[in-house]
Order: structure tokens, then C-alpha cells, then sequence
């Protein structure tokens, strides 16, 4: 029986260059990996400032509803989306996500988080804090 056939001596030599194989490859590895994480390790990537990034704010804007009962928060910004929470009218740290956008309706709409709920507020009903 030969080699090819399955005999002894083929797989000793395929063991041979799989190992072969697995050592360059530790190799290239070592040599190309290794330098890239240690000036990783030695060198951490600057962090940006707050004013390095568009539209991020150190402080949160925090907003209050002007309402006599309570402010809807929707799932959309629509009049006729489904409300997620009602906001009381003398509740604080509405936060604002987003910039006001104008709806197909007309409104003016803002992307806010109260508590857990994230939703949209007609902006025309905030006042800032």
C-alpha cells in the first residue's frame, strides 16, 4: 500500500506539514500581532473630548412639560401615535436625544427619555430647566 492509498507514511508526512504550518503561522502571528498590541497596550487612543464629537453634551439638557394635566410621550412623533407614558405636568428631568423635528402633521417633535420610557414630546409643551 502506498501513500496515497492510506498507508503509514503519508499521514506522517501530512502530520509533518500541518505542524509545519501551525509554526510559520505562530511565526507571522507573533512577529505581526504582538507589536500592534503592545503599542496598543503602551499607547490607549486618545479620548475625545466633548466638544470633539457633533451634537454630544457633557450635561444632558433636561426639560419640564408646560401643561395644565399632563404631556403625552408617543412612540412617534404624531398626535395620533400610541402614548407610551403620560408625564405629569410637575415632573422634572425630561431629557432630551434628539433635535425638534417637523412631523407630516405640522408638529414640532422632540426625541426624549423620561425614566425608562424613550419616546417623542410635542416640543411647543417643554421648557428647559
Amino acid at each position: 500500500m502506498n501513500a496515497a492509498e492510506g498507508g503509514g507514511a503519508g499521514k506522517a508526512g501530512g502530520s509533518k506539514i500541518v505542524g509545519l504550518m501551525t509554526a510559520v503561522i505562530t511565526v507571522v502571528i507573533t512577529a505581526v500581532v504582538g507589536p500592534i498590541l503592545v503599542h496598543r497596550l503602551t499607547n490607549p487612543p486618545a479620548t475625545p473630548s466633548p466638544t470633539a464629537t457633533p451634537g454630544a453634551h457633557a450635561t444632558p439638557q433636561l426639560y419640564r412639560p408646560i401643561v395644565p394635566d399632563f404631556l403625552s410621550l408617543r412612540i412617534s412623533p404624531d398626535h395620533n401615535a400610541r402614548e407610551i407614558v403620560r408625564i405629569p405636568k410637575d415632573a422634572r428631568g425630561i431629557e432630551k436625544l434628539g433635535e425638534p423635528v417637523v412631523a407630516p402633521d405640522g408638529g414640532t417633535w422632540i426625541h426624549v427619555k423620561y425614566g425608562d420610557a424613550v419616546g417623542y414630546v410635542n416640543f411647543k409643551l417643554l421648557k428647559p430647566q
